[in-house]
């Protein structure tokens, strides 16, 4: 009995020295790391391609109330367009039903450059072609496989984009063998005549 409670006692004074030893006691707790703060979206790409850099222009005028009206008839005629156009709201469509069947419409955009198309520019070999139009920021996409067809956004401010649409029946002979490039013109003259956003 007696060589039972030592054995006892020297299991019991074997543990306690034990854990003495291994640090009985807890370990302090260790404190979290500091949250770390997210990339804030502008060190990302910040749609700097998107952004005016030339004076801004506005649809507010002749362009929203009358659109048709921007253009006089001399400017039509040297841009091949027919001097009875479709207007809408804030937009108008140029269409030579006689001949070609062609039509070039200009438009106010519901959505801004950096909405539709995101803060990185198109990447080449996407089908859009990033450039400018009248010195503001602009995409073209060709439409169709035959490609005569085009529509190019064009930012004039940061809030207001046009969209240029040319387009030409397959029917019918081509009318333009550059139709981002017409599309581009008349988006051009009509711009040139927007009034300054104050």
């Amino acid at each position: 009995m007696t060589a039972q409670r030592w054995l006892l006692g020297s299991v019991l004074v074997s543990a306690a020295v034990l854990l003495t030893a291994c640090g009985g006691e807890s370990p302090a707790p260790t404190q979290p790391p500091a949250p770390t703060s997210p990339a804030s979206s502008s060190s990302a790409a910040s749609g700097d391609w998107t952004k005016v850099t030339t004076q801004p222009k506005t649809v507010e005028g002749t362009f929203r109330t009358a659109p048709c009206e921007i253009l006089p008839a001399a400017q039509l005629s040297g841009l091949g367009l027919p001097d009875k156009p479709k207007p809408a709201a804030a937009s108008c469509a140029w269409s030579n039903h006689s001949n070609s069947r062609a039509e070039v419409r200009v438009e106010l955009y519901r959505d801004t450059l950096l909405k539709k198309f995101g803060a990185e520019a198109p990447k080449a070999g996407s089908g859009l072609e990033v450039g400018k139009v009248a010195g503001y920021p602009s995409v073209r996409s060709l439409d169709g496989a035959d490609q005569r067809g085009c529509m190019v956004f064009t930012a004039i401010s940061d809030t207001e984009t046009l969209r240029s649409y040319f387009t030409s029946y397959k029917t019918m002979p081509a009318v333009t063998p550059d139709a981002c490039g017409f599309a581009e013109k008349v988006l051009s003259a009509v711009i040139e005549k927007l009034p300054a956003k104050t």
